[in-house]
């Protein structure tokens, strides 16, 4: 009986330690408590791969796309990655972003929105392991891809439906200055 006095304690504070610190039975409820992911954040996609999970969120109110990667840990999940992409006024919209790896998974995810006519795919990769998916105005396109690679080096391009390519995502052409708000979509000049 004395035994139990102890044990319980012991397990309710390691319980509460592992809340604390983000820990949750399922990979849903550790990305959404993330901390930095706002309270209006809205789930629009959810891309289940190998121990991880990646899941995009829209914020109308900070005017930005949020990824955040669950991780499993033994039996729990958590969410200690995150990427966030604002909200632009440009026809070819990032929603979501990440790249990572770890001693289990490596993944490289992009997830594009177009509001541009003249788009008909878009594709993404390195030879041999390039993905091309078709995109119509108003509709999001997701990538995924089981290594790591910064998302410029594995050519996001957006091409017209006679094959003219018509966007790259990345830096600009020719600069010496790099932003972060410079790394988005560009119109490739003819």
């Amino acid at each position: 009986m004395k035994r139990w006095l102890i044990v319980i304690p012991l397990l309710l504070i390691g319980a509460l330690f592992l809340y604390i610190n983000g820990y949750r039975l399922t990979p849903e409820n550790a990305a959404n408590s993330h901390s930095f992911l706002p309270k209006d954040a809205i789930l629009i996609e959810q891309v289940p791969i190998e121990s991880s999970t990646i899941f995009v969120y829209k914020s109308d109110k900070e005017k930005r796309y949020l990824t955040v990667l669950s991780e499993k840990t033994g039996f729990l999940y958590r969410s200690g990655t995150s990427t966030y992409t604002p909200f632009v006024s440009d026809t070819l919209q990032t929603v979501g972003v990440i790249s990572f790896w770890n001693d289990r998974e490596a993944t490289t995810y992009l997830s594009v929105l177009s509001t541009n006519d003249e788009v008909a795919y878009i594709e993404v990769g390195i030879e041999p392991d390039v993905i091309r998916r078709e995109i119509r105005a108003d509709e999001m396109v997701s990538f995924y891809f089981p290594f790591s690679h910064q998302i410029d080096f594995i050519h996001p391009t957006a091409y017209d439906k006679d094959g003219n390519a018509l966007y790259y995502y990345g830096y600009p052409k020719n600069s010496t200055t790099f932003s972060t708000d410079d790394f988005k979509w560009h119109r490739i000049d003819d």
